[in-house]
């Protein structure tokens, strides 16, 4: 037997983990093409439609009629710093894991099947709190995936802060980076990416001990030159944190971090990605092209969204501001 249901039934919130769901009425990429093509899913896994339709000849538990709508896998957020009023960075931690599980299930009615709550610049007391507890939130299924903390900051510039709260801007890593790191974060087992400056002293040494805990590292928050982005390249850094925010702009004498997208020091082997904040405002239309442009396989699309997400107009509070 067989159920067509509308894409928003109730019927879909329940576990179908041993279902064979059908998407009709739908278009889905086939290479780069949108083609009007059905979309098997079973246990999870996207099947091959003629073997299921024409070869096995099975019948779908469930048909969920999409209305025309485009089939898309989950998307991922990276850098996500809270929504529908939840500051992930000023939670006390008796309540981090109710409130960030309360925002997981929701992001999946906008798409976002996972992502990496971000903790911005902070003391290391919240820190050793918050993040051991990121543990549990990776073993939970019933909402987006928690990938692990984003730690933007607190090793960044101070002329390139942003919202980040000075008073907890720290302006380099110490003699002993590996040590300062441990001081600051505690373990970094919970940590999938940290953002921090490469122009810092000691951040060089610090990447390589990030990049030894396979921890992602994103040059970010930065007053550096391109130089210090190359340095930072060849160190491990591989990502650059919101392109054209909280960086200095491009100029033909001295590109800045922005020049690391075409440095002659990155071999054609490697890539850098890039975060960018596509909504119009944060970034012109114009920047997004030209990034694209330059290196299309690197772009990585993010919202940086905070608590106001999914909110109404009004006064809102970020933080302490």
């Amino acid at each position: 037997m067989s159920i067509r249901v509308s894409y928003d039934s109730a019927i879909l919130r329940g576990d179908l983990s041993d279902k064979l769901i059908q998407f009709t009425n739908c278009r889905s990429l086939h290479g780069t093409e949108l083609t009007d093509n059905d979309v098997f899913i079973e246990n999870g896994i996207i099947l091959d439609e003629s073997s299921v339709f024409y070869d096995q000849k099975r019948i779908a538990d469930i048909k969920i009629d999409c209305m025309g709508y485009i089939v898309i896998p989950g998307l991922i957020d990276m850098q996500f710093n809270g929504a529908f009023g939840i500051d992930f960075s000023s939670l006390p931690p008796e309540e981090f894991i109710d409130k960030v599980n309360s925002v997981s299930y929701r992001l999946l009615q906008y798409g976002v099947t996972s992502y990496c709550p971000t903790i911005i610049t902070s003391p290391p007391d919240v820190y050793h709190k918050i993040l051991p507890l990121f543990g549990e939130l990776k073993a939970k299924s019933d909402g987006a995936a928690v990938i692990g903390a984003h730690c933007e900051g607190p090793f960044i510039s101070v002329l390139k802060k942003g919202a980040h709260p000075e008073k907890f801007v720290k302006s380099d890593l110490g003699d002993d980076p590996s040590q300062t790191l441990i001081d600051m974060y505690g373990s970094t087992e919970n940590i999938a990416i940290c953002t921090l400056a490469p122009e810092l002293k000691g951040a060089r040494e610090g990447i390589e001990y990030l990049k030894s805990k396979g921890v992602v590292i994103s040059m970010g928050h930065s007053s550096g030159t391109l130089v210090d982005a190359e340095r930072g390249f060849h160190a491990g850094a591989t990502c650059l944190t919101h392109l054209f925010n909280a960086m200095p702009s491009y100029h033909h004498r001295d590109p800045g971090l922005i020049g690391i997208l075409t440095s002659k020091y990155v071999p054609e082997s490697k890539r850098i990605y890039y975060g960018i904040i596509s909504d119009g405002i944060h970034t012109h239309d114009s920047a997004l092209r030209i990034a694209y442009k330059t290196n299309p396989d690197g772009l990585i699309l993010i919202t940086d969204a905070i608590s106001a997400f999914g909110l109404g107009d009004g006064i809102l509070r970020l933080g302490d501001q």
